[in-house]
């Protein structure tokens, strides 16, 4: 029996011309299958190569409700899916980060079921070949050097009702990852850990977004950058304080050769002081464009075109 409720599919897409056809029907077969009425959203994040094109080959093949977001600039996954999750009507929210399939298809089923029959706002399913010891390591970190309590994730899809969306959307809080968001929203929310024997961690490319994004992530979430120019700087200035102190004290006993070498270290040690000084207040400036930047969540529609009429 099917199940009644409306499902939303958000698909992130960038140059996957090669596989987003063969995903979609994979997808769309499934859904099918299992659910009366759903609607399948691909943001296509302004792709170079055919990926649009792909996409409307299989017009005829798929029998649910396809819908393309073309963006007029590259946005990234995070910003990209809100462009998705805008249109969407379902009640329940499927995202997709990737079109790389390394689970089973009944994962899908699990998550609304476990979501429906235990009350969780937000279901997130990751490999047990993504998180190994340096991943976990990285995550510790990350969230010991955090300025505020944020619980850090690794996964690629995930399910969240539409309560829990519009919470996220409202959030005002600056936040680069939509998993970290909708764990740190306040609803119900627990992990499915499924088993893969072909987790496709060698896509370079997908590795690369996970760099970057782990990258913004350490900036926004923690005080690391922000503290260690004001700490060399206060070294520095100890220092040079030092060496001003104890040519002072030993003024009558050293050569002026001395005296010269302590100018000098004196010199350098203030004009480390000062850089690192510089650093970190261009640091807390450009930190702060960013945070502007990222709390407007703002995206650029090209177009939006259904490619079936059903």
């Amino acid at each position: 029996m099917k199940e009644k409720t409306f499902i939303s599919v958000i698909v992130y897409a960038y140059n996957v011309e090669d596989s987003i056809a063969d995903f979609i029907l994979k997808i769309d077969f499934f859904l099918n299958n299992n659910f009366n009425s759903y609607e399948i959203i691909i943001v296509n994040d302004d792709s170079k190569d055919n990926t649009e094109d792909e996409i409307f080959n299989i017009k005829d093949i798929v029998k649910g409700n396809v819908t393309i977001v073309s963006l007029s600039q590259k946005h990234g996954v995070d910003r990209a899916l809100f462009a998705g999750a805008d249109i969407s009507i379902g009640d329940f929210i499927f995202e997709f980060e990737s079109i790389i399939i390394d689970y089973p298809m009944e994962l899908i089923l699990d998550m609304y079921r476990k979501s429906t029959i235990e009350d969780y706002d937000i279901i997130l399913a990751t490999s047990d070949k993504a998180e190994n010891l340096l991943v976990k390591t990285y995550f510790r970190v990350i969230k010991k050097l955090s300025n505020k309590k944020i619980i850090l994730d690794n996964s690629q899809l995930r399910l969240v009702t539409r309560r829990a969306l519009y919470k996220m959307a409202d959030d005002k809080e600056i936040i680069t990852n939509r998993s970290i968001m909708y764990k740190n929203c306040g609803f119900e929310w627990t992990e499915i850990v499924y088993s893969t024997d072909s987790y496709k961690i060698k896509n370079k490319k997908r590795i690369d977004k996970r760099i970057i994004k782990d990258l913004k992530a350490v900036m926004i979430y923690t005080q690391l950058f922000t503290k260690l120019p004001f700490f060399f700087s206060g070294l520095f200035l100890v220092f040079f304080l030092m060496i001003l102190l104890s040519g002072t004290l030993n003024l009558s006993l050293i050569t002026l050769e001395k005296i010269c070498n302590k100018l000098l270290l004196g010199t350098i040690s203030l004009g480390f002081t000062m850089i690192f000084l510089i650093l970190g207040i261009m640091y807390k400036s450009i930190n702060m464009l960013i945070n502007i930047g990222i709390n407007s969540n703002s995206y650029k529609v090209k177009s939006i075109k259904r490619i079936n009429k059903y």
